[in-house]
């Protein structure tokens, strides 16, 4: 039996405009799960969160009595102004708010540096203290720190865990004093280049200062000159910092050398290491070989790679692979990133013939290829043997393709049988793509994303009955016919969430109705989002301008559910359930400008009287072919900046309506402005 905490008191209210109000705690007897609504007095958002305490009987809790854990929950949810009035409730609020004030510092401004660096000063004991209680510690790019005021924060920030520091944000000749940066407890360092203040040395010193990193990133801006890496500094760096397990490296890679070769092949394996990552594109394929026997433990790998220096030839007399293979190397890589820059494939090839090679099965895969007309079946190949490899093993696979395949068929054919596969993103710009073979080849499917020039079904695919376990499908910058969604509802029941981004919806007018129809009367929907989604009844099916764009959206809840729908943001309509069995239609006007021959729409609900206009004017319908003059006409008013949601929604009517009908539906989002 759970435990129920109702806890419906202000406390504190007297001393503090932002007193909690806490209601509705429940916990389970697993996993003791907490949903916590939390509200101020300044505002009423309520918060969600999960906790783990163990109570089996059902009290009441005053709120000075609430364990530390759910004390620092729920601080994790306030400003630090918040946090400073709630550790002055009660002595048990002090510590857990005062604690989670101090946890994390982001220094935005030299103002808040210098005020920071007043209370480290300041003659009170307490106030000195808390630079213990500091665990993260970040600096904006902006900010410039001077020598004494990092030297203090060196000083009291001895268990200082994180730090995000920026090469601008100190003076070069702090730098070169390595000594300053030994922070004994650090074992997370992020450490982003952003001006040309230093060299390689400067960079190594600052790295290797502290031998208890496990964590180590280091960022390049674009502006800055590239530090370049060789395997000698891969080996100090594994040699100084002997218990790193994430190594991120935004440089580039050195040409590897004779002499590189040969510590190749003596390198001691760093087995701590599990996931390794390379932003820079510059290196040769010889670091695979390297990654492969200095990381026998290493479990992810991304590198975009770019085989553009020149080939060492010295290499072609070792048996690199067979060492490899007598080594185990990849054994234990679940995860993999790989890339090519355009038309240069030799690291993909490398990379992929290398798996093959030591028959690596991959979980999670994601890589970038640019083809031509030349490497089709090259590029096809390779696919097809990396998912045989992992066609019992892969769970989530993301690829992205530049330029075109002639087949269709071809990306949804060598994905293959995989069983194990649920999640997918595929970007084929300008292809085809036939959504029924994907679908039939991944069976255990519940997310997809496809980016492509046009998605079908195949004709005979409507006949096919059995169910898919498709949850959430996302389709972006493309062209569909609208019995996709058809097929889609009657294969795909479970999708529950539809996000379609960019998309060109065509349809045959019903020139009784005056509409076309979306179809998907399975489908019970969280989220149904449409950003810049523009419908079309082209009467040849192909031409889709202004006098064949509908305007007018009719959505139907076909058997509304009485459950209450989540609170409206931005945004995004909330579509009220309807406690009964009867359709429930909602009528829309889209309406706006043109921007850069992008309708920058939005939509507005109709009133009852436009709702009554329209439905009166659909019944007796009859469709008027638009004339060259008339659109001309209608592109210009469409397109103006007067263009008005309550006066000319009229003109679009002898364009039709949108007649989109589903199950139900909890929010509906449309042209959600964060993605503009």
């Amino acid at each position: 039996m759970g435990k129920v905490w109702t806890i419906n008191q202000w406390h504190g209210a007297a001393r503090s405009k932002y007193a909690l109000k806490i209601t509705q705690m429940v916990m389970s007897d697993k996993g003791y799960t907490t949903k916590l609504n939390l509200e101020t007095a300044r505002s009423s958002r309520t918060k969600t969160t999960t906790l783990n305490y163990s109570n089996s009987n059902v009290v009441h809790y005053l709120t000075s009595d609430l364990p530390f854990e759910i004390l620092s929950c729920i601080a994790s949810y306030l400003t630090n102004d918040h946090k400073l009035h709630a550790s002055l409730v009660c002595r048990a609020w002090h510590a857990p708010f005062t604690e989670s004030v101090w946890k994390k510092l982001d220094i935005v401004t030299e103002r808040s540096m210098e005020g920071l660096c007043s209370i480290l000063s300041s003659s009170l004991t307490n106030y000195r203290k808390c630079g213990y209680l500091v665990k993260d510690l970040v600096f904006r790019s902006n900010v410039r720190v001077s020598n004494d005021q990092f030297r203090l924060i060196r000083n009291h920030f001895q268990s200082l865990y994180y730090l995000w520091i920026y090469s601008g944000n100190i003076s070069p000749y702090f730098f070169q004093n390595t000594s300053w940066w030994i922070l004994p407890s650090l074992t997370k360092l992020h450490f982003s280049i952003n001006e040309d203040n230093l060299g390689k040395q400067e960079v190594m010193d600052v790295i290797l200062s502290s031998p208890t990193l496990k964590h180590l990133e280091i960022h390049q801006y674009p502006w800055v000159s590239k530090i370049t890496f060789t395997v000698s500094d891969l080996e100090t760096i594994h040699e100084r910092l002997p218990i790193l397990e994430f190594l991120s490296l935004g440089v580039n890679l050195g040409h590897v050398s004779d002499s590189d070769i040969a510590l190749v092949l003596q390198t001691t394996p760093a087995i701590r290491l599990t996931s390794l990552e390379f932003q820079s594109i510059q290196g040769d394929k010889l670091w695979l070989y390297y990654w492969g026997l200095k990381y026998p433990n290493l479990t992810n790998l991304s590198w975009p790679g770019d085989d553009s220096m020149k080939a060492n030839q010295a290499h072609h007399d070792i048996p690199l692979n067979d060492i490899l293979e007598s080594k185990n190397s990849f054994r234990r890589l679940k995860k993999a990133t790989i890339g090519t820059i355009k038309y240069n494939i030799s690291i993909y090839q490398a990379f992929f013939e290398l798996l093959s090679r030591l028959k690596v099965s991959l979980q999670h895969l994601k890589y970038t290829i640019y083809i031509d007309e030349n490497t089709p079946a090259f590029a096809t190949a390779l696919i097809k043997d990396t998912m045989r490899l992992s066609c019992k093993t892969l769970k989530t696979l993301d690829v992205e393709i530049f330029n075109s395949l002639p087949d269709p068929l071809v990306i949804p054919t060598v994905v293959g049988y995989c069983s194990f596969l649920v999640d997918i993103s595929l970007s084929a710009y300008h292809m085809d793509f036939a959504l029924d073979v994907l679908l039939n080849k991944c069976t255990a499917l519940k997310s997809l994303r496809l980016i492509a020039g046009t998605v079908f079904v195949r004709p005979d695919a409507f006949g096919i009955t059995t169910q898919h376990s498709l949850e959430t499908f996302e389709l972006c910058n493309t062209k569909v016919d609208i019995h996709l969604f058809d097929y889609l509802s009657s294969r795909c029941r479970r999708i529950t969430r539809l996000n379609l981004f960019n998309l060109r919806v065509t349809g045959v007018l019903c020139l009784e109705a005056g509409s076309i129809s979306i179809n998907m009367p399975y489908n019970h929907f969280e989220t149904l989002e449409m950003f810049r989604v523009a419908f079309y009844s082209p009467s040849d099916g192909i031409t889709c301008n202004e006098n064949t764009r509908m305007s007018l959206l009719a959505l139907t809840q076909l058997n509304p559910t009485i459950s209450q729908p989540g609170s409206p943001t931005g945004y995004i309509q909330s579509i009220d359930p309807v406690p009964s069995t009867r359709p429930a239609t909602r009528w829309y006007h889209r309406y706006g400008p043109l921007c850069h021959n992008v309708m920058a729409t939005e939509l507005r609900e109709l009133r009852e009287d436009d709702i009554e206009y329209a439905m009166d004017y659909f019944k007796s319908f009859e469709y008027e072919p638009v004339t060259d003059e008339q659109n001309e006409e209608l592109e210009a008013t469409r397109g103006s900046v007067e263009y008005s949601n309550t006066t000319n929604w009229v003109d679009d009517l002898p364009l039709g309506y949108v007649d989109i009908r589903c199950a139900s539906i909890r929010n509906f989002v449309f042209d959600n402005p964060k993605f503009y």
